[in-house]
């Protein structure tokens, strides 16, 4: 025999055992002998009770009684701690409402203002475990512009996990990890240098594949960026000024990181090196073409991936840096989420077989999970606002916040299923009508606050 008290009551254990203990010590004096699971719950009004059971709707068939008679005979046998029950009612066809003693309300408001904010979560998490609960790396923009509201929509679902988990006792890292390295990071040195070459008068247009925005230009005149500058350091430059940008804008927004990690860090400290050697070494490799393949078909993806390529340099694929990253998180703590964009859901299959390969137990020792944020789609008077970052055709999370605000923006971020993509209303988010599902949500909170205040004063 159990018996359930849902919702909030499960944190008043001394109601729960009290009146669980009392129910099934009177239920057992009149002849029960087994007892089923039975709930404690608030009865459909107020003035019902603050909780009810129908326990002995159950129990007529064995004790061969009306129901009525059986919570007649129950209500007149319990027996409770003192100070918790100012009077119980026999109710309907066989309920039994119990009203508690005002203490116990007076005792619970003492304790949430005891508690403020942490009222209700577990203790807090063990700061002398050698690894870490969980590892969340989320937004994880490259440092090639400003954040956009798919980075948005990233913020605020990653930092509601990591507050729930927080919530629950474990201990959290929040990551952010950049590339900085490779074909992406030359690409945006190269776009840099044109565009001051384009601030000079020259026609000088950005790479193919390069970056093209007005915030390019912005940024070579205020670096100071010239016409024959080297692109690999004026990159550099224009990234670390970048980093800065989306800093900015993600403290504005509440997203705080614990870590920021860089793929060059990743080479630098030669872990691309080890895991590639390690990679080698399991046998699940092949050369085709001069270029070495991994053999991740075997593990489920759907063709096996180059992981060096056929060039002079024999460059690294993206996919051995990724994986050495995972590889150091899952060092760091016993779970991992990644969070990918939608334009990266592809990989996901690559990264599985890759750690499969390099550690056969991920899955089920450490739990790495790969998440996918899908797209958001901006729509103002009923039209789609297009976006696009290489040509500079696109909103800016800043951009977004200054129109709807924090508050909103988060909340209608995390409102829909992260896996579904997202049509955002500018025009119902802008409003302060109570249209707005954002507008319930603040006057709720500002209600608690003043019965919290109003409690305060009148506990002392």
């Amino acid at each position: 025999m159990t018996v359930e008290v849902p919702g909030p009551w499960k944190v008043l254990s001394d109601v729960k055992e009290g009146l669980g203990e009392s129910l099934a010590t009177s239920a057992r004096a009149l002849g029960a002998d087994e007892l089923p699971n039975f709930r404690l719950e608030p009865p459909p009004q107020s003035d019902w009770g603050d909780l009810g059971t129908s326990l002995p709707l159950f129990l007529a068939r064995s004790l061969r009684k009306a129901p009525k008679a059986i919570a007649s005979e129950m209500a007149a046998n319990l027996r409770f701690p003192p100070g918790l029950v100012e009077r119980i009612e026999v109710a309907g066809p066989g309920y039994v409402n119990v009203h508690l003693h005002s203490s116990v309300w007076r005792g619970l408001l003492a304790r949430v203002l005891k508690d403020g904010p942490s009222y209700g979560s577990k203790n807090r998490p063990d700061s002398q475990k050698p690894r870490l609960d969980w590892n969340i790396e989320f937004v994880s923009a490259n440092p090639t512009g400003p954040l956009n509201v798919v980075n948005g929509r990233a913020g605020a679902v990653g930092d509601l996990i990591a507050n729930l988990l927080l919530w629950r006792g474990r201990s959290v890292q929040r990551e952010y990890y950049f590339n900085d390295s490779g074909r992406q990071a030359s690409l945006f040195g190269q776009s840099v240098v044109a565009a001051a070459r384009r601030l000079k008068g020259e026609d000088a247009p950005a790479p193919e594949g390069g970056y093209g925005a007005p915030y390019v230009e912005d940024l070579a005149a205020e670096l100071k960026v010239g016409p024959g500058d080297d692109p690999s350091k004026a990159g550099t430059q224009a990234m670390k000024r970048v980093k800065e940008w989306q800093e900015a804008s993600l403290r504005r927004y509440g997203v705080a990181f614990d870590a920021w990690t860089s793929e060059q860090s990743i080479h630098d400290r030669g872990k691309v090196t080890q895991v590639l050697d390690r990679l080698v070494k399991t046998g699940k490799t092949f050369t085709q073409g001069g270029a070495l393949h991994l053999r991740t078909t075997e593990f489920g993806d759907q063709r096996d991936r180059v992981i060096r390529r056929s060039d002079m340099a024999g460059t690294v694929t993206y996919l051995v840096p990724d994986l050495a990253y995972q590889m150091e998180k899952l060092e760091r703590a016993q779970h991992t989420i990644t969070m990918l964009g939608p334009d990266h859901q592809g990989q996901i299959p690559s990264l599985k077989a890759g750690l499969s390969i390099l550690v056969p137990n991920w899955a089920t020792d450490f739990r790495a999970f790969f998440l996918v944020i899908q797209q958001v789609n901006l729509v103002k008077d009923g039209q789609a606002v297009k976006m696009g970052k290489r040509k500079g055709m696109f909103v800016t999370l800043d951009e977004l916040l200054d129109e709807v605000g924090v508050d909103a923006a988060r909340w209608f971020f995390s409102a829909r299923a992260m896996e579904t993509p997202l049509d955002f209303n500018l025009d119902l988010a802008r409003l302060k009508t109570d249209e707005n599902p954002v507008y319930y949500v603040q006057y709720g909170h500002a209600r608690l606050c003043g019965i919290l205040r109003e409690a305060e004063k009148r506990i002392g």
